[in-house]
């Protein structure tokens, strides 16, 4: 009497007429019609409450049940009246006792599956956009069972990144852990063990080797699905390519490197500079003045040669070897221009930590003097 399922019988004639012989109370409140309202009817009396469309779909699930003499099941919407929704019906011959085979009576229940058919959709809704976020995002998502030592889903994004089948590590739960680089396994073994044992939170960087060669930089990020009583039953986890980030990271460290020899380059640069300063200005006066030595000393041999006179000035005068001195001009020039171009370079020093950014703008030269 309180059942959710309602019972109707249907009784079958020999020329394949339907007539309801009775429904059970929670038939009456399903369809909303009485016993008395509808036995000795035929199916078209719950026109005014199922609709045309519903009611020729239930003849045929009666045709159908009476053609094959064997149960059937089915599961349809009714688009109006007051038995508006899903239902789920079963529907069971009786065969004639007298041997002919007829089938005599239908017996069938139904019941209201809309709420039912409602969260199923609901769920699907769910799964569709999982698939669709899991299938369309660069990370690999994952659900593991420890129980059963096996994963319960990984997103094709797998195949991208570890260039493997998904059905690999379906199969075997240990397949995308074979691509580890050697120098990498102790720390990721590590890492599984604190997960298992102490409970730690699972976020490790390590490598993976491609089939020919290539590695991959890979973040993987775990985190424990609990039950009611608080213990773990599932992990759920996340793993990215973060080959390109580890690249940048590299290009960044070397740039500070440079950066660092740049500063001090250009310390060293302004060290090696007062100095030079000093021996620059020196060896350049000194270029300059040693023509002139040069020329006096020669007037000076000229004008004791001219005097005939063979005494101590003669002979000191005539051991300075003038050509000796025009080596020594040529030995400072050389020098000089080796000072410069320490000069040079160690200007490079001074500029190479720093962007050159000097532009030529008008200058109001009264102003700057004033």
């Amino acid at each position: 009497k309180n059942s959710d399922i309602g019972v109707f019988v249907v009784a079958v004639s020999e020329d394949g007429e339907y007539t309801y012989e009775g429904i059970n109370p929670a038939h009456e409140r399903l369809v909303g019609l009485s016993n008395a309202s509808v036995a000795g009817k035929t199916p078209d009396c719950l026109v005014d409450h199922l609709g045309r469309e519903t009611v020729e779909y239930v003849k045929q699930l009666y045709d159908a049940c009476v053609a094959k003499r064997e149960t059937i099941e089915s599961e349809f919407f009714v688009p109006e009246g007051p038995a508006k929704g899903w239902w789920l019906s079963r529907l069971t011959p009786e065969i004639d006792a007298d041997g002919s085979g007829r089938v005599i009576r239908l017996i069938g229940n139904g019941m209201v599956v809309t709420e039912l058919k409602e969260a199923q959709a609901a769920v699907k809704e769910r799964e569709e956009r999982f698939e669709q976020l899991a299938e369309n995002i660069e990370q690999v998502l994952y659900v593991y069972d420890p129980a059963a030592d096996r994963f319960l889903y990984v997103s094709p994004t797998y195949e991208r990144v570890w260039e493997k089948p998904v059905q690999e590590v379906m199969a075997d739960p240990l397949a995308f852990t074979y691509a580890v680089h050697p120098d990498d396994q102790p720390a990721f073994a590590e890492a599984v063990r604190l997960e298992h044992e102490e409970g730690r939170y699972f976020d490790l960087e390590y490598r993976i080797v491609m089939a020919d060669g290539r590695v991959k930089w890979i973040r993987s990020r775990n985190f424990a699905v609990h039950d009611e009583q608080g213990e773990p039953y599932r992990t759920v986890g996340i793993s990215e390519d973060i080959t390109a980030r580890k690249r940048l990271e590299l290009q960044l460290a070397q740039a500070d490197r440079l950066s660092s020899m740049g500063i001090l380059a250009a310390g060293v640069a302004h060290e090696i500079n007062n100095p030079l300063a000093y021996v620059l200005y020196n060896l350049e006066s000194l270029s300059e003045d040693l023509p002139e030595l040069v020329g006096a000393l020669r007037q000076v041999q000229a004008f004791v040669a001219r005097r005939g006179v063979d005494d101590e000035l003669s002979q000191a005068t005539r051991k300075v070897n003038l050509s000796l001195l025009d080596d020594i001009r040529e030995r400072f020039r050389d020098a000089l221009s080796g000072t410069m171009r320490i000069r040079d370079i160690a200007r490079g020093l001074g500029t190479f930590s720093r962007v050159e950014t000097d532009q030529l703008v008008p200058v109001d030269i009264a102003h700057a003097i004033d």
